[in-house]
């Protein structure tokens, strides 16, 4: 657990722990995530809420073995419709607090659940 440790960025290396299943980095500083994070090949849950993330990567929301998403309060303007290629994998998807622009927040104020199907379209 990395949380609330003033951390302004995540080591492109944090790819490298392929057994990792839990990464968790709230409370920071961090503004962008390393791509690498894509190669954490056991990674299912994923919590960075409560840093200044301004873009949540492709890559990232369409890991096959990603089950719970937490990017709340950050800075993300658009959730990328491709987070809806997997729906049915997410247990959990947190991102309230973010000035979504896309999709439009009428859509992004219903549940996890609604917000993955409309993204399927």
């Amino acid at each position: 657990n990395l949380s609330d440790n003033k951390l302004s960025a995540l080591p492109s290396s944090i790819g490298n722990l392929k057994l990792v299943t839990i990464l968790k980095f709230s409370g920071n500083q961090v503004a962008s995530l390393p791509l690498s994070i894509k190669d954490m090949e056991s990674l299912e849950i994923l919590e960075f809420h409560d840093n200044g993330v301004e873009v949540l990567p492709i890559p990232i929301v369409t890991m096959k073995t990603l089950k719970e998403l937490d990017f709340k309060n950050n800075l993300i303007g658009e959730i990328p419709y491709q987070i809806g290629q997997n729906c049915a994998r997410f247990r959990r998807l947190e991102y309230e607090g973010n000035p979504l622009r896309y999709p439009h927040m009428a859509i992004a104020d219903l549940n996890w659940r609604k917000l993955l199907s409309f993204c399927q379209m």
